[in-house]
């Protein structure tokens, strides 16, 4: 668990405020964000709390904030005092710079002498950190979770707790070898990375010898949060050694994972690989037909790859925090 400094304006960015809270408080971190609008105690109300921080966290949109007179000659924002103060202390910062402007009214960008400190603001926090960008909130917590997660990368004592109290994140790879087994390999090793070994179910690589195949691949696709369907151009038309279509097969190992995880509403997100496109209910078995409802993410091999990749782990982020979010209010 890290205790972790939230700095942002207010009025503007409640919304993407409120989903940052809520994500550290999910991960079990300690979230502190003591300022007070238009408090003139900074001292007392931010600055101090920042130095007791092991992260610091910055929502910047396009608003500049409250300037307080006390002890602040040079006339700076609290929000900006709070991200020097971080960076002179040495408290590791993680920045979520916002590219759109959803309410005009609520920037300063229609004020040209505000406007200009907007900008300056903008362009110290992308000189002395790398900010992630986001113009929704799904952007927003993965790159959220992807700083948070390297961050404490940097401080073993905390990673290894924050490791310890994060609840699991199970997910589970579907996929035909002959169809996508390349980017099934590439993509457990990616999961593994970022979530751990333990938490990525890869059909028989994760059953033990002995085990019943069905039982095993229903119980697994339950118990996990999320389910990949990785489909490739050969997904639909692939065939058994009879000439039938293996998706035709009741025992088919992809169709048993896709039912089971459609039955148990184990969410699935499907994965068209390499230009595939997502197949026609009419295609498919009616006990699969939701999956076309199901909104995909495209995954293409070489530098493309890196790039799905990370869209898909922001994917996973805001999904599985959403399943665990739901989870626990089902159990109140």
């Amino acid at each position: 668990m890290a205790r972790v400094y939230v700095s942002s304006t207010i009025a503007d960015l409640k919304k993407e405020r409120q989903a940052v809270i809520d994500w550290l408080v999910a991960a079990d971190h300690q979230v502190v964000h003591s300022y007070r609008p238009k408090s003139e105690t900074i001292r007392e109300s931010s600055l101090d709390d920042v130095d007791t921080c092991d992260l610091y966290v910055l929502i910047l949109g396009h608003q500049y904030g409250f300037q307080p007179a006390q002890d602040n000659p040079q006339g700076l924002s609290v929000t900006h005092l709070e991200f020097r103060r971080a960076g002179r202390s040495g408290i590791p910062r993680i920045a979520l710079v916002r590219t759109s402007i959803p309410d005009v009214s609520l920037s300063d960008m229609e004020d040209p002498e505000r406007a200009t400190l907007v900008r300056a603001f903008r362009a110290e926090v992308a000189r002395e950190v790398r900010p992630a960008q986001f113009s929704d909130l799904a952007e927003l917590i993965g790159g959220l979770s992807t700083g948070v997660r390297a961050e404490l990368a940097k401080l073993p004592e905390l990673e290894k707790l924050d490791k310890q109290r994060l609840p699991p994140r199970r997910i589970f790879l579907n996929y035909r070898r002959e169809d996508t087994g390349w980017a099934a390999g590439r993509l457990f090793d990616r999961l593994s990375h970022r979530f751990g070994k333990d938490q990525v179910f890869k059909d028989i690589d994760s059953i033990r010898l002995g085990d019943d195949f069905v039982d095993a691949i229903t119980s697994a696709v339950g118990s996990c949060d999320v389910l990949l369907a990785l489909i490739g151009d050969r997904w639909l038309s692939i065939i058994d050694r009879d000439g039938q279509r293996r998706l035709d097969d009741d025992n088919d190992f992809v169709r048993l994972e896709i039912e089971a995880a459609l039955t148990r509403n184990v969410r699935v997100i499907p994965i068209l690989v390499e230009g595939a496109r997502m197949p026609r209910s009419a295609d498919l078995p009616a006990s699969m037909a939701k999956l076309v409802r199901r909104q995909a993410l495209k995954l293409n091999p070489d530098q493309e790859f890196e790039s799905g990749v990370e869209r898909l782990f922001r994917a996973l982020d805001m999904t599985i925090d959403e399943v665990h979010k739901a989870r626990g209010a089902r159990s109140l």
